[in-house]
């Protein structure tokens, strides 16, 4: 079981991000705190990953208010939606909340608009909405590139997408992935109790498309469509802090990436795409 995920580990799109040892131990890169590149006009950056979270709720609310948008989607809100009721009325939203499971979109605020909707599927709905964003839900799509497409199909044109995902290249998600899920459930409450919370689940992750600032990864999204507005990559993580040794290993591996960023071995990504007014895929 474990030799077949081992195996289905490196046969996941992007796994040349894995395998070839010159970039996966990385170049050294000019050393800053936050590094800022341009390629193609897309601002590519670098930051402590212990920050993840809050810089990801700050720019959706930034985006949405800052461009008095009227339209938007959360894909995967569930149980959890990032905006709340307060925000939503005072911005005058039509803000749905997608989810594939209804069971989690029934542990959310009955007021919010919910829509049970699989992404992975061919959908005949498009240009609906101005803005697209979701966390912490891009590592559980199996089906990678039809979300991608779907997502493109649901913005207006000229419409972004947002989205945070944890990346596959750590020791947590890289054991997430392999070990049996009643081993990596066991663990993960070990590392974080408060996920024994109802409305704070654990899903099957797949991790495709899970990289930092790659060349690769940007090169996917690109083919999909989409103009690739920034990338942000995030070092270091939280997993390790009921475990003092660890957690001060981790702090030291993320003030050395933060001095020598590599793309290839981020914890957490951040993505600002926009749709272009034709799909490369149809």
């Amino acid at each position: 079981m474990i030799l077949e995920k081992i195996i289905s580990f490196y046969s996941i799109p992007g796994k040349e991000e894995l395998k070839t040892p010159s970039t996966f131990i990385g170049k050294k890169l000019v050393s800053q705190l936050e590094q800022l590149r341009k390629i193609d006009d897309m601002e590519i950056k670098f930051l402590p990953g212990i920050d993840a979270w809050k810089d990801f709720k700050e720019t959706i609310h930034k985006i949405i208010s800052g461009d008095n948008l009227r339209k938007v989607a959360e894909i995967g809100g569930g149980a959890n939606p990032l905006l709340s009721l307060d925000f939503v009325g005072k911005q005058k939203l039509a803000y749905h909340v997608i989810d594939v499971s209804p069971d989690e979109l029934s542990k959310a605020d009955a007021k919010y608009d919910k829509i049970i909707l699989d992404l992975e599927k061919d959908i005949e709905i498009s240009a609906q909405y101005d803005f697209i964003f979701s966390q912490l839900t891009i590592e559980h799509i199996r089906n990678i590139k039809t979300f991608y497409t779907n997502v493109y199909k649901l913005l207006k044109p000229g419409g972004r997408a947002c989205f945070f995902f944890a990346c596959i290249t750590t020791l947590p998600t890289v054991s997430n992935y392999i070990l049996p899920d009643f081993i990596s459930r066991k663990v993960l409450l070990f590392i974080q109790p408060f996920r024994k919370n109802e409305k704070q689940g654990k899903f099957k992750a797949y991790y495709k498309w899970c990289f930092g600032p790659t060349k690769n990864n940007i090169r996917r999204l690109k083919d999909v469509g989409f103009e690739v507005l920034s990338y942000t990559g995030y070092f270091g993580h939280s997993y390790y802090e009921r475990i003092p040794f660890l957690n001060f290993l981790e702090k030291a591996k993320t003030e050395f990436l933060l001095k020598n960023s590599n793309a290839h071995l981020c914890s957490y990504g951040q993505i600002l795409l926009r749709r272009k007014e034709q799909m490369l895929t149809q």
